[in-house]
């Protein structure tokens, strides 16, 4: 029989985390010295699953090991994804964005669009 995951976990980490992508921005996410462009802080994903198991109410038994993996995974394919979406070429003019954007992400963005091919001559 498979492992039974509590997902009211996964549900309040995922509101958390919207609320914190609504204030903070996709930014906040990504780590400001690593060595590649977009690199996931991991930090703050263990501070959202470390937040959504501290908000439970006080008569429920802490979430269990491979409930909190499996939040923590949940997380970080989320922001992968919304990661990945921030690096998709711009958006014709008058479309809404998807996640809130950085203007140097959306410069980043705007930038790799509309920059030519590199020439393939020698």
């Amino acid at each position: 029989m498979g492992d039974v995951i509590d997902l009211t976990l996964v549900s309040d980490a995922r509101r958390y985390f919207q609320k914190l992508l609504d204030t903070r921005g996709l930014n906040y996410f990504l780590r400001k010295d690593g060595g590649r462009l977009f690199q996931i802080e991991q930090s703050k994903v263990e501070m959202i699953v470390r937040t959504a198991a501290r908000s439970r109410p006080a008569h429920l038994p802490r979430p269990p090991q491979h409930a909190v993996d499996h939040c923590r995974k949940e997380i970080r394919r989320e922001l992968i994804r919304r990661v990945v979406e921030a690096m998709l070429p711009c958006s014709p003019p008058g479309h809404p964005g998807t996640a809130r954007e950085t203007s140097w992400l959306r410069d980043w963005r705007c930038s790799r669009a509309a920059a030519p091919p590199p020439s393939t001559s020698r």
